[in-house]
């Protein structure tokens, strides 16, 4: 990677859909060279290039390793993308020792299940995740060792007892309110440290100007339960469900588009959808696939506060096999079967004040990636003032 700055920032991404859904829309409002530890090669995923983006595969790494790449890197900061594992929990107890400051940005809203497992999918993949978790063990155990009993503690508080008190994140960036709320009772940042980033839907103000309209016709925004192991139903009855969708309002609002989740498969989805009249398109962080639609439609995505966000009518409906969070059915009409949606359109308007609280008055990448900037800034300006090599806190860095 060519170097176009003298400081550096690392990021953890659990998956790959981190790397594409926030840290490629990201990089361009960053001012550090972007460094980014992931397992794709633990989860299965291809490993790609991106432009601008150093990305260095921890997977067969000891934390010693994974300590020594740190320093070698010397961040500003780390920034999580999420908190869940044991992998990440080493990262922040390395940050934590090691002296590097540790950010958390929220990457999705917060819901019920965000602080929860998905226990189906590590009940059904039992191979996969028993590989993937004897590697954490083994990880964490090394850790243990080298650092004394002393982590076992935080190691039992945090990752069992969901209390981040002895080890918490020096920043937080939680889209709003909402997800301070839900997750802060876990993680312990102080009031203090906390900021606000909003949801991005847009790269920067112009982007977010030039949305013009779109296409028309219906959109439903597909997730991936039958990937994930969520529901019992297979990628033919999934079919069937969409092209009874389809049936049911073609007539009043038009062609049914699919906009299929990142983790899919597009050519295999167009094969499986060739015959059936519906569209299937893959446009991850591109808000003007929502732009012109005369409905937009889901189930439990975070994608959906696009359409709601330019005023759109927007639908949730019970997915077969699953229930819906109860966030969503909140600002958007909620019905439980397909033959339960009425052709009449309810006033958005209404609903859309609460979308706005709920997403924040900034909903760019630039203003995300301004925050960043701003807390490694200061960052970087108290190691180079104070401490040349590293720094220790961010107090009263806020």
């Amino acid at each position: 990677m060519t170097r176009k700055w003298n400081r550096n920032i690392l990021f953890y991404a659990h998956r790959e859909s981190f790397i594409k859904n926030w840290l490629i829309p990201l990089r361009d409002h960053v001012d550090f060279n972007i460094f980014v530890f992931h397992i794709n090669r633990l989860n299965g995923d291809a490993i790609p290039l991106h432009e601008g983006i150093e990305l260095i595969d921890i997977s067969n790494l000891g934390c010693r390793q994974i300590e020594a790449k740190m320093r070698e890197i010397d961040p500003a900061a780390v920034v999580f993308l999420g908190y869940r594992s044991l992998i990440e929990l080493l990262m922040l107890r390395i940050c934590k020792r090691s002296g590097f400051p540790s950010v958390f940005l929220e990457h999705g809203l917060y819901t019920k299940d965000t602080n929860e497992l998905n226990k189906s999918a590590l009940t059904s993949r039992s191979r996969e995740t028993v590989a993937k978790y004897a590697n954490f063990i083994g990880k964490y155990l090394g850790w243990i060792f080298r650092r004394g009993p002393g982590e076992i503690c935080i190691l039992y508080d945090c990752f069992f007892r969901k209390d981040y008190s002895r080890s918490f994140f020096d920043k937080a960036l939680f889209i709003s309110t909402r997800g301070r709320n839900g997750l802060n009772p876990i993680l312990k940042v102080p009031d203090a440290d906390v900021q606000y980033c909003g949801y991005p839907i847009f790269a920067d103000a112009r982007d977010k100007l030039a949305a013009k309209d779109g296409e028309g016709g219906a959109l439903y925004v597909h997730q991936p339960f039958i990937l994930k192991k969520q529901t019992g139903i297979g990628y033919e009855d999934e079919r069937g469900y969409m092209i009874q969708l389809k049936d049911h309002l073609q007539d009043k609002f038009g062609n049914l588009t699919l906009l299929l989740h990142p983790r899919e498969n597009l050519s295999n989805y167009r094969l499986l959808y060739k015959q059936t009249g519906i569209e299937v398109i893959q446009k991850p962080n591109d808000p003007t696939v929502f732009s012109g639609r005369s409905l937009v439609i889901g189930h439990y995505s975070t994608a959906l506060l696009v359409p709601l966000h330019f005023g759109i009518r927007t639908i949730v409906l019970d997915y077969p096999g699953t229930k819906i969070d109860d966030l969503f059915s909140q600002y958007c009409e909620y019905y439980h079967d397909i033959c339960d949606i009425p052709s009449n359109e309810r006033d958005a308007r209404e609903r859309k004040a609460d979308i706005f609280d709920l997403l924040g008055p900034e909903n760019t990448f630039e203003h995300v990636g301004d925050l960043i900037n701003n807390l490694c800034a200061a960052s970087f300006a108290k190691a180079e003032i104070r401490l040349p090599n590293k720094i220790t806190s961010w107090e009263s860095i806020s």
